[in-house]
């Protein structure tokens, strides 16, 4: 049985995170919202694009992803915070027995 943890990691996400994986994300809230994708993924997605190594020359405050898309380190962080938020609520979820996942 599924259960919603599932939905936090699962040990068939890929260890690397390459160019291919941003096709097709424009904001990263696009990356937060994306069923698809488990939450350890997401972090690692949003976490690759906040690198310093996708700083701007002379915006140290943008980041481009390796798809070639720019945003600000606030949307970033504040996409980070939301995953910390679905965390909490799966586990809440998991500890009060409201939450088996088909």
């Amino acid at each position: 049985m599924r259960t919603n943890l599932d939905l936090i990691t699962n040990p068939t996400d890929p260890l690397e995170v390459t160019r291919a994986d941003f096709v097709g994300y424009f904001h990263p809230r696009e990356i937060v919202a994306d069923p698809e994708l488990t939450v350890a993924r997401k972090r690692a997605l949003l976490a690759h694009w906040l690198s310093d190594a996708n700083t701007l020359p002379n915006a140290p405050h943008i980041r481009r992803s390796p798809a070639g898309v720019t945003v600000s380190v606030d949307h970033l962080r504040t996409s980070l915070e939301k995953l910390d938020e679905m965390v909490e609520a799966i586990a809440f979820a998991e500890l009060t027995g409201s939450g088996a996942a088909a």
